[in-house]
């Protein structure tokens, strides 16, 4: 008579700690998308919405100087309503 194994008795037992720091490493050799980087810095959903539409066409390294030049220049809304694009363009050249 065969006896039937369940699937637990057949999983191989592993090395929770070296999978743990495989998957660290290689997490670690990749950074974090620079909106989510904003979004973990400022918690400001301006910042982040802004950020986001600059992210749409660049790459995050251009994303995060664009995005660093731009808040130099305008914090919030307001800000963005009240400065001209000449003002907001000098922030880039």
């Amino acid at each position: 008579m065969n006896a039937k194994i369940s699937p637990v008795t057949r999983l191989k037992k592993v090395n929770i700690d070296k999978i743990y720091s495989i998957l660290k490493a290689e997490f670690d050799k990749h950074p974090m998308p620079v909106v989510e980087l904003i979004n973990m810095q400022e918690n400001d959903p301006f910042k982040v919405l802004v950020t986001t539409i600059l992210s749409a066409r660049t790459k995050d390294e251009t994303t995060s100087r664009a995005a660093r030049k731009l808040f130099s220049v305008i914090t919030n809304m307001h800000d963005l309503d009240k400065t001209s694009i000449s003002r907001i363009s000098r922030g880039f050249l």
